[in-house]
């Protein structure tokens, strides 16, 4: 005789649906109602207890004008046709099903009955919020006897509409079919069209259950497809990397799981995801601590994550398990055992983590480390401010863009004035009663204007600076009070200190836009070297100055390198070709590897342009060697030009004279608005 279990039959939801899900805050993710789906079937296969389950997850799509259709990787027809649209999520399973309890619950709204496991009783309403109904049909057992529970759910009345229980021979199975993919959220970034894409965003969604081993089967169908592109989660699973490690803290052990994932969301950062009985529980962005939001796999870009799981998490989770109750302090407790505050949790976590990305961390920061250096490279005023900062490569992203470096280093530049100013109000406001306090008020005004000033005039500073140094070459190429001329050194510090090297300087303290602005904005440069010394080369040769430039982030090398040779002025007799000698060093750095003071290398070769500059007077002995060898003289006959095809070198023989009248000239119309003569 057919039973109809009446008493399982009625409907008591009590909620206006329509105005619950219409205030419902929009899903970060289109996907989300069928995770909710997924999430309610692996709690039926737990509560049923009957092995370890099957989950089937079918995509249901548009009809199409052939049956049977297969895709490539990238998300596309085999062709140039683009996947059909998705209207429909079916989710199968072989759990408990919707019996009495479960029936109950479901028309209960913000059930507390899942709240062990951390179920807050509203994740059916996200099914609405996303499709236009759910249509349910579940085969379950009460007292020895199954029966067919079908009902559909949506924002009309009050919400669920039933039919009667039937009783039934068919195998206990619960099927939710989320229907009609409401457009806005099927055209969602996070609504991906692939079967590839949507089966692995599901794994990543449970992954914690995977990690823990406490996860059914679970086979991602696309009923327009053919077998194979079917995706068992369980294989997607063995492709991920991942690897253990223990950490111990006093006593307490817990166990980390390294995961690397392909990156599907812009969204995806680097996170630490706490977990206890066997459930994610706790997310935190780990981004900050690496210093990077992304990381190159082969080319790809992918995203880590840490689990972490431990008896001591377990013991810790609250009752609704979406949060811990760490204590604030570490302590020993009462019966002897050592409680963890969540930092020094986190801190030691962080540490293995950093082990454990030790070579991807490496290669990240190098690059930071280039680019930061190159951008310094074309803002010499930021160079020192990076000196004093290192810290600022572990607070920018890889991707950053120029302008991003820049203005982290200008804050710096900016919070460094303003605590010099606050330190100077300090000083001059004390309490000194053998201060002559008329004095002291003077000065303090006069030193506390000046800094604020400091910004306005940080420029005409420097151009008066300029004024100086010019006024300073000139006087040194004339004959001095002892009637001779300054020797080839005098001019050689001018330029550039000797024996010193880019990163040992301040950007004020060399001044090679002298001879040429661009030199200014060189990657490495030293003075006076011997090239073994900075190379891999085995020269002995020294040029006098020697800059590396326009280097290449990817390969290393060197756009350009400047070699200078300066002589005393007015030398009329020379042992040495000045210009060979200038050769003699381009041979020698050749194909060879810079040596630079952080440890990495910048390399030379054939593709490198050399620049060579012979600072000279042009004296008869000058001029004989360069209209011999054919060089050609520049305007105003005071500099010769040649191009070596050999060396790949512009060379150019220059008369102090004509270093001096460029260099003014390029500086006249500054001079001029600034009231400081030529």
């Amino acid at each position: 005789m057919l039973q109809t279990a009446n008493s399982h039959f009625e409907a008591n939801m009590e909620v206006d649906l329509e105005g619950k899900v219409r205030n419902l805050p929009r899903l970060s993710q289109a996907l989300t109602p069928v995770f909710e789906a997924v999430v309610n079937s692996i709690d039926a296969i737990e509560e049923r207890k009957n092995g370890r389950g099957r989950i089937t997850v079918k995509i249901v799509r548009e009809e199409t004008d052939q049956t049977t259709v297969t895709f490539d990787d990238e998300g596309n027809f085999e062709g140039e046709r683009k996947w059909p649209e998705i209207k429909d999520f079916i989710i199968e399973d072989d759990g408990i099903g919707f019996n009495k309890k479960n029936w109950d619950s479901f028309n209960k709204s913000d059930s507390s009955y899942k709240q062990s496991k951390g179920g807050k009783g509203i994740g059916r309403f996200d099914w609405l919020k996303a499709f236009d109904k759910a249509q349910i049909r579940s085969v379950y057992q009460e007292n020895g006897v199954r029966f067919l529970r079908e009902f559909e759910f949506n924002t009309k009345g009050k919400g669920v509409h039933p039919k009667r229980p039937i009783q039934t021979d068919d195998e206990i199975k619960t099927i939710v079919a989320l229907k009609e993919f409401k457009k806005e959220y099927r055209d969602d970034e996070t609504a991906f069209k692939s079967t590839q894409k949507i089966a692995q965003r599901i794994l990543e969604h449970f992954l914690a259950y995977y990690i823990n081993e406490s996860v059914p089967e679970i086979v991602i169908e696309d009923i327009h497809g053919k077998s194979e592109d079917n995706k068992h989660l369980d294989e997607l699973y063995k492709q991920y990397i991942i690897h253990s490690d223990l950490l111990e803290i006093n006593g307490r052990n817990f166990s980390i799981y390294h995961v690397e994932l392909p990156t599907t969301r812009k969204e995806d950062v680097h996170q630490i995801v706490y977990c206890a009985m066997k459930r994610d529980v706790k997310p935190s962005n780990l981004s900050n601590h690496l210093g990077t939001d992304s990381i190159d796999k082969d080319g790809k870009p992918v995203y880590y994550s840490a689990y972490i799981t431990g008896e001591y998490l377990d013991q810790k989770v609250n009752s609704s398990r979406n949060a811990f109750n760490f204590p604030n302090k570490d302590y020993l407790g009462a019966d002897g055992s050592y409680e963890i505050s969540e930092k020094t949790l986190q801190n030691k976590i962080i540490e293995k983590i950093k082990i454990y990305l030790a070579d991807y961390l490496e290669v990240i920061k190098n690059k930071k480390q280039d680019h930061i250096e190159r951008v310094v490279s074309e803002n010499p005023m930021l160079r020192k401010v990076y000196d004093r900062h290192k810290e600022v490569i572990d607070e920018l992203d890889p991707s950053c863009t120029d302008e991003e470096i820049v203005e982290v280093l200008s804050i710096k530049k900016g919070l460094e004035n303003h605590n010099l100013l606050e330190q100077s109000k300090d000083f001059l406001n004390s309490d000194n009663m053998d201060y002559d306090l008329d004095l002291k008020k003077k000065e303090q005004e006069k030193i506390t204007k000046e800094i604020l000033e400091s910004q306005k005039e940080e420029l005409i500073g420097y151009i008066v600076w300029r004024k100086l140094i010019i006024d300073l070459l000139e006087r040194k190429i004339e004959l001095n009070k002892d009637n001779k001329f300054e020797r080839e050194s005098v001019i050689h510090n001018i330029i550039f200190p000797m024996r010193t090297t880019t990163d040992q300087i301040d950007y004020e303290d060399h001044n090679l836009w002298i001879i040429d602005e661009n030199l200014t904005f060189h990657n490495f440069a030293a003075s006076d070297p011997t090239l073994n010394q900075i190379s891999t080369s085995k020269s002995l040769e020294r040029p006098d100055i020697i800059i590396f430039s326009e280097m290449d982030e990817k390969t290393r090398i060197a756009g350009a390198v400047s070699v200078i040779e300066f002589k005393k002025p007015m030398r009329d007799n020379f042992d040495k070709n000045p210009v060979q000698q200038l050769y003699n060093k381009v041979r020698a750095v050749r194909n060879e590897s810079v040596k630079l003071p952080n440890g990495r290398t910048l390399h030379v070769d054939a593709t490198t342009r050399f620049y060579c500059y012979a600072i000279c007077d042009l004296t008869d002995e000058i001029r004989t060697f360069a209209e011999d060898s054919g060089y050609s003289p520049l305007r105003n006959e005071l500099g010769y030009y040649f191009f070596n095809p050999h060396h790949k070198a512009h060379t150019e023989i220059i008369d102090f004279d004509k270093l001096v009248i460029d260099v003014k000239n390029r500086h006249k119309i500054f001079f001029e608005k600034l009231g400081i003569g030529n």
